[in-house]
């Protein structure tokens, strides 16, 4: 699979787009999360008292789960654009998962909105006043709150959303490597950060995401692998290997059909053959006289 100058520049600017998309998406996710919003909320010690604080901090609590999902959500571009790039060069990889790069992100952010629904319901429910007493609720307030019909969504689309983006990190990190579009680090780091969704969520991939944001928008510093300009798969040496190194801009490499006959020139040197044969056995036969 090679593409042409072309389809490059148009990988090239649909990345640029993608690229910026996943930039601002990070930077809303650490970025809220430096603003303060809901800190009784947030900083409360235990289940219970994050649902005594949440009545005077429930707007803040809203926003703060909003703009957490539309960053999660800005993190689907970059993704889908590097899964583009290695499907251009990678007949390997299955276009039709493409959805996984979709869905992921989408689970996780709607488990975001689900679960304020929960929390709101478990507060109203919650007698706030064992916490003033200095009572250890915790386990009551959870089970409070996992009895929510909403809870259970919530779980289920987070559940989901981990798994769908744990097996696309290690399939996308896998083939990206494979064809060279990222080196042995970032797809090894790929591939593990993909385990450690499970455990801990989006925030395991914030540093991948800016790795791949960067570079599906050209950004990248220190230059991009060669794959990316040759608009092929160029893997990466084995140990003791030399690099492949991309064609020249205009060269195309030799095809079979390049080596075809033309105007029957093949047949003629065939034929010269059995001519040859012939003079050297009339050579023997005159050193025989």
């Amino acid at each position: 699979m090679e593409m042409d100058a072309e389809q490059i520049e148009r990988e090239r600017r649909t990345g640029r787009i993608a690229g910026i998309a996943g930039i601002v998406g990070i930077v809303l996710f650490v970025g809220i999360g430096a603003v303060g919003l809901a800190p009784e909320f947030r900083g409360a010690d235990g289940f219970a008292a994050s649902l005594a604080a949440f009545p005077e901090e429930k707007s803040d609590v809203l926003v703060l789960l909003i703009i957490q999902a539309v960053a999660i959500l800005l993190f689907i571009p970059p993704l889908v654009a590097l899964f583009n790039v290695v499907k251009a060069r990678s007949e390997a990889l299955r276009p039709g998962l493409i959805g996984l790069c979709i869905a992921g992100p989408l689970f996780f952010a709607a488990s975001l909105v689900a679960s304020y629904f929960a929390i709101e319901a478990a507060a109203d429910l919650f007698d706030v006043t064992t916490v003033d007493e200095g009572l250890d609720v915790d386990d009551e307030a959870r089970d409070v709150y996992l009895d929510q019909g909403s809870a259970s969504i919530a779980s289920g689309l987070e559940f989901a959303g981990r798994l769908g983006l744990t097996f696309m990190m290690i399939y996308l990190s896998l083939n990206a490597m494979r064809s060279g579009v990222l080196t042995r680090f970032w797809g090894t780091l790929g591939m593990a950060l993909g385990v450690g969704v499970i455990l801990l969520g989006p925030p395991a991939l914030l540093a991948f995401f800016l790795a791949i944001s960067l570079m599906v928008a050209r950004f990248w510093p220190g230059g991009m692998p060669p794959a990316w300009d040759a608009g092929r798969a160029i893997p990466w040496p084995k140990p003791g290997e030399e690099p492949q190194a991309p064609p020249p801009p205009g060269e195309e490499t030799a095809r079979p059909e390049d080596f075809e006959d033309v105007d029957g020139s093949a047949t003629e040197l065939t034929s010269e053959r059995p001519g040859r044969r012939d003079n050297k056995r009339k050579r023997k036969r005159k050193q025989r006289d």
